[in-house]
C-alpha cells in the first residue's frame, strides 16, 4: 500500500513530524550543486527538500492511522520511502537538486536523482549515465538490488520512528 497525499493545511502533528525527521542525523549525505558558487557542498537527504519532509511525515501519519503487520512493515516503509524520494527528487526536484549542467533537468549530471540511484543500487556513475540507465520506482522495485538502501533503512533512526508510529496505531485499534 502506498499513500499519496494532498494537504491544504498542515496539522500540528505533521509539523512536529517534519521537524523530527529534519533533525535525524543518519540520513545519507549527497552533494548539492550551488549554481552561484559553481561548487558542490554536502547535504543530508532529509535537509534538502521540504516536499520530502512533508511526504515522509504524511507516511508516518498513515502508519499510525492504518498500521500494518510486522511482517510487511519493512516492505511498506521501503516502498513509501522510495515514493517520497521519487516524488521529491526525481519528478519534482528543487533547483539545487537538479545538478550542475546549465540545462539541468531531473536526473542530470550531479543531480540528487543520479547520486541517490547510484548509492541505492550500488552502481558506478558511468552505468547510470550509460544507454540503459537504471530507474528506481515502486513498479520495478522487486527486480532491483536495493540492499544498500535496505541496509541503511533497517538501522536508521527513521525506521525506528516508523516502527513507533505503526505501534501507536496498533494500540489505538486495540
Amino acid at each position: 500500500m502506498v499513500r499519496w497525499y494532498c494537504l491544504v493545511k498542515k496539522t500540528k502533528e505533521q509539523l512536529n513530524l517534519e521537524d523530527k525527521i529534519y533533525k535525524l542525523e543518519d540520513f545519507p549525505v549527497f552533494q548539492l550543486w550551488d549554481k552561484n558558487e559553481k561548487k558542490f557542498y554536502p547535504r543530508a537527504l532529509n535537509k534538502i527538500s521540504i516536499t520530502f519532509l512533508e511526504s515522509l511525515a504524511y507516511n508516518l501519519i498513515g502508519l499510525k492511522r492504518d498500521p500494518v503487520g510486522e511482517g510487511e512493515l519493512f516492505e511498506v516503509i521501503v516502498k513509501e520511502f522510495l515514493c517520497s524520494v521519487n516524488y521529491s527528487y526525481f519528478s519534482n526536484p528543487t533547483y539545487e537538486a537538479m545538478g550542475y549542467s546549465e540545462n539541468a533537468y531531473c536526473g542530470g549530471d550531479g543531480s540528487i536523482e543520479e547520486q541517490f540511484t547510484c548509492w541505492a543500487l550500488n552502481i558506478p556513475i558511468e552505468k547510470y549515465r550509460g544507454k540503459n540507465r537504471p530507474y528506481i520506482g515502486v513498479f520495478n522495485m522487486n527486480s532491483l538490488d536495493l540492499s544498500v538502501l535496505e541496509k541503511w533503512l533497517e538501522s536508521s533512526e527513521y525506521f525506528k520512528l516508523c516502527k513507533s508510529y505503526n505501534d501507536k496505531g496498533k494500540k489505538k485499534i486495540s
